[in-house]
């Protein structure tokens, strides 16, 4: 699943799966970036793990996951 985000020096910078529902967050990601997820508006559950230090603004914008 790696290959499907665009990782460098440790931010995830972006999901390139728009399709994507679940993803697991690479163990060498320490930072969620800004909007990374925004196009994946069928994103229903992340998993990550400690390695996971700050997501930043609006990483999960638009998600399915976060919807009330």
């Amino acid at each position: 699943m790696e290959d499907v985000f665009k990782i460098k020096d440790g931010v995830l910078i972006e999901c390139t799966s728009e399709e994507i529902t679940e993803v697991i967050i690479p163990n060498n990601v320490s930072i969620i970036g800004e909007e990374a997820f925004w196009r994946c508006s069928n994103l229903v559950k992340v998993t990550m793990g400690n390695s996971v230090t700050k997501i930043e603004a609006a990483a999960f914008r638009g998600c399915s996951c976060f919807r009330s």
